[in-house]
């Protein structure tokens, strides 16, 4: 891939457009003229000429390369890449592992109810990830120690509370990160602490019950050496802060929200009234899901974008608690000759509630509270629905 060099930017085309023979790079040279056809002189514009809105664009965004001809090399570094590769696998890396531990108690405190308890541990470790060296095939990684700290970002939340974090870019003069290893990743592990309390009325006397209560604490642990970039980021495709210790995690990210509640409960329950009359309810409610918010930032260094995290914490946001009620009610009609018509109507979300479910965590303006740029909604709870059903069996 080519891009400017600094010669080019500064109108020196003597090398980019000289012939490989001089020293050049191209085959054969190219001259370079002016708007009236009259050849600059040893293929120099002067930088008089150029637009100044240009110039201040340029250095801004046009990256440029340490190679006179602009050339930057991703993994490719002979004239025959077909066999060429940047990444290769640690042969010797452990699975993934988790291992789990649970302890439970039921016991039926009088007929046909009963009442539980499940404790559960689990441990996770031998988790894989990219890991970049400087040389391909050397094990010379590299460390937070390669990085420095190149702005701070600050603003607020949609909440209005202040936010400053540090953006860490390479040092000067070390190459950018191509040459990778797919290998476990070291100082790293995860630990889940839950507990859950049931409640269980078979059905007698003409009713029924069904109920849970469940506590989560799902953590990580990061080392020193757990992490590369000691940016704080999040993305699609991790389930924390990359570099925050001790922080929660989540079950999965993207659209739909970063999925860890630390609390939730349910309540399912079945009623046979008089004339045959089923009436039922089941009732949902857990703790909103993590919504950490990021600033995207490009430190225009040939790695791209990083979603830098400028939450608190991975955890310290979150989404409204979520609450929902369903209604039931049904009647069995025999018709004839073994043939039963039920009759029901349902009721969801009876309370009509309208949680946020998720929004854009991308803070597209670094300032102020919600606006049109920041906090969209981009998915609801369902309003109330009435359905009512007819169902034939025999």
């Amino acid at each position: 891939m080519a891009v400017s060099a600094a010669a080019t930017l500064a109108g020196d085309f003597s090398v980019a457009d000289g012939s490989r023979a001089n020293g050049g790079c191209l085959a054969t040279a190219r001259a370079l003229k002016d708007p009236s056809g009259v050849l600059y002189p040893n293929n120099q514009i002067p930088k008089s000429t150029f637009d100044p809105a240009g110039l201040k664009l340029a250095s801004q965004y046009i990256p440029t390369a340490a190679d006179p001809c602009g050339k930057v090399l991703f993994g490719y570094l002979t004239n025959n890449p077909d066999d060429q590769a940047i990444g290769r696998i640690d042969y010797n890396m452990d699975p993934t592992t988790t291992d789990e531990f649970i302890l439970g108690i039921d016991r039926e405190i009088a007929p046909n109810f009963a009442i539980g308890a499940a404790y559960t541990y689990r441990y996770r470790t031998n988790f894989v990830w990219d890991q970049y060296e400087k040389t391909q095939g050397s094990n010379d990684f590299y460390t937070s120690a390669d990085y420095v700290v190149k702005n701070e970002i600050a603003g607020t939340l949609p909440d209005g509370t202040a936010y400053s974090v540090p953006n860490y870019r390479l040092k000067a003069g070390l190459p950018s990160r191509v040459f990778y290893v797919t290998t476990n990743r070291p100082d790293y592990h995860q630990t889940y602490n839950g507990l859950e309390l049931t409640a269980t009325k078979r059905f007698s006397n003409k009713w029924m019950m069904r109920g849970n209560v469940t506590l989560s604490d799902w953590k990580q642990h990061v080392g020193p050496n757990g992490f590369v970039d000691p940016t704080r980021t999040v993305d699609d495709n991790t389930d924390s802060c990359t570099s925050c210790n001790g922080d929660i995690v989540a079950s999965s990210g993207g659209l739909g929200g970063y999925i860890n509640s630390r609390w939730a409960y349910a309540l399912n329950a079945s009623y046979e009234a008089p004339f045959g009359i089923q009436l039922g309810a089941a009732l949902t409610g857990r703790e909103g899901y993590v919504i950490p918010y990021y600033s995207r930032i490009n430190n225009r260094d040939s790695l791209g974008n990083k979603q830098v995290m400028v939450s608190e914490s991975f955890g310290n946001n979150r989404l409204p608690d979520l609450f929902n009620l369903d209604l039931r009610v049904g009647r069995d009609f025999d018709v004839s000759h073994g043939v039963v018509v039920n009759l029901a109507l349902d009721l969801f979300n009876a309370t009509n509630e309208r949680t946020v479910l998720w929004r854009d965590n991308r803070m597209y303006s670094g300032n102020g509270a919600d606006n049109d740029l920041n906090n969209w909604i981009e998915q609801l709870q369902s309003p109330r629905i009435w359905r009512a059903g007819a169902r034939v069996r025999f």
